[in-house]
């Protein structure tokens, strides 16, 4: 998927110094790449497009799919990883360090992988 893509080129430009947003690209860039995996696999929903599910909807599409299991586990890590730098957190704002993104950017990459195997 081009959007997952270009997600993880962003997600790098950002990791150094806004890793919060280096975390939010990697999240947009699952989006895309469970839309594609749901596409390809045929999964919908009654009265619901794809581009209108949010990412745990999606996901149960993408471990009905024949997927590898560990690029689901990837991107199964993403609505936590995701929640974690796109919500508010209450009083605690999220720790979020380049090197913790960057194990994140590595399963990402992952995960692309794999759907480039699929």
């Amino acid at each position: 998927s081009d959007r997952a893509g270009q997600a993880l080129v962003l997600a790098r430009h950002f990791l150094s110094h806004d890793p919060a947003t280096s975390l939010f690209h990697l999240r947009k860039g699952a989006e895309a790449l469970c839309k594609e995996i749901c596409r390809i696999s045929g999964f919908a929903r009654k009265n619901k497009s794809l581009n209108k599910m949010m990412l745990g909807e999606l996901l149960e599409g993408v471990a009905a799919s024949s997927l590898p299991d560990d690029s689901k586990l990837c991107l199964e890590a993403f609505h936590k990883f995701g929640n974690l730098g796109t919500h508010d957190q209450g009083d605690e704002p999220p720790r979020l360090d380049p090197v913790l993104v960057d194990a994140v950017i590595t399963q990402y990459e992952s995960a692309l992988s794999g759907f480039d195997r699929w």
